[in-house]
């Protein structure tokens, strides 16, 4: 038997536990084997050490953490995006800002009226890339605008535990 790496097993395992939980919605119908409920506190973890702030979150009941807000806000986009081969274009035109847009194909899209912001896009993935020059409230809304777009529950299947996210309550107007 082939040996499964452990980023992959992770995943796998999350899923797993996620799917069970949608299986329990639906009368008739039981998980594989029963899951408590996940708890932030002794969820899996696919962490490191980084000194300082951690910026953490659990997807599907998998810890992992960052150095950065917006190290963790690219991955959780990234680790959304491999469900969903549309999903940064339908992610978007919901999370454009007044006088720029947080996610766009180019670095010129993202800041149109100021070129010269260009230096701070990143790359997210092929043909995609974030404006890596927006506050944490900002970061926190485009999240909550990743769980509308992929039918997940903020606070249940994505929860963030960010040391400052003031403000960051509002989503964006879809």
């Amino acid at each position: 038997m082939t040996a499964i790496a452990p980023d992959l097993l992770t995943r796998l395992q999350a899923l797993r536990s996620y799917l069970d939980e949608v299986l329990r919605a639906f009368p008739g119908t039981a998980p594989i084997e029963p899951r408590p409920a996940v708890n932030p506190n002794t969820a899996k973890s696919v962490s490191a050490n980084f000194g300082g702030r951690r910026y953490r979150y659990w997807l599907f009941g998998v810890e992992r953490t960052a150095p950065k807000a917006i190290a963790s806000t690219m991955d959780i986009l990234q680790n959304l995006a491999q469900y969903d081969d549309g999903f940064f274009s339908k992610l978007a035109p919901k999370v454009r800002g007044r006088t720029r847009n947080y996610l766009a194909p180019s670095p010129s899209d993202l800041y149109p009226e100021r070129p010269d912001l260009a230096r701070y896009a990143k790359k997210i993935a092929p043909g995609w890339y974030i404006d890596g020059n927006i506050a944490n409230r900002d970061k926190v809304k485009i999240i909550h605008a990743v769980c509308k777009v992929m039918g997940i529950v903020f606070g249940r299947d994505l929860i963030l535990d960010w040391p400052n996210k003031n403000g960051a309550d509002r989503s964006f107007s879809t």
